[in-house]
């Protein structure tokens, strides 16, 4: 900001009338402030002006400039469906599937084999394994495995059983 006290009287003149020139565009009267002034004089409400769209020549517009993209086709009228009727054919019930066969106590245990009995601690364990490199149990007396029973354990015989079915396992 330039010092009033220093300058020629034309520069202090044009100084302070280019102060109230930018002070008149920045706060001067504006469209807004005078809605508002009519509006604190009394008429409440919107004003009309605020309720007018601007006008626009439309006669200036070049309407070849703006084509649709895609043209509209006319709406067709609309079809009543046709009934159609479906005769259900009756399909044939199914036969009842027979139930399956439960498994033997041989075809359950046809996958193992005894490898050894343990005695630890007065008690006879069963050294049972997957044939083909399977698992390996340690089963003691009823202990089961795959729904097989081992019913009793003794020096040289582990006997399984499986519903009403027993198999002596030997050495």
């Amino acid at each position: 900001m330039i010092p009033l006290s220093k300058g020629s009287l034309i520069n202090k003149v044009f100084y302070l009338l280019s102060l109230l020139l930018a002070a008149y565009i920045i706060f001067g009267p504006s469209p807004v402030l005078e809605r508002k002034a009519k509006r604190e004089e009394g008429k409440e409400g919107l004003i009309e002006e605020d309720c007018q769209a601007p006008l626009v020549n439309t006669s200036k517009i070049n309407k070849g400039l703006f084509k649709p993209l895609v043209e509209e086709k006319k709406e067709q009228p609309v079809k009543k469906p046709e009934v159609i009727s479906v005769k259900k054919e009756k399909k044939p019930s199914p036969k009842p599937v027979p139930p399956k066969k439960k498994p033997t106590l041989r075809e359950l245990s046809r996958g193992f084999s005894l490898i050894g009995i343990i005695l630890s601690e007065g008690n006879f364990q069963a050294v049972i394994q997957e044939r083909g490199g399977g698992r390996t149990y340690f089963l003691k007396q009823e202990d089961s495995i795959n729904g097989v029973k081992i019913k009793e354990i003794s020096r040289d015989k582990v006997i399984l059983s499986y519903e009403e079915e027993e198999l002596e396992l030997g050495m």
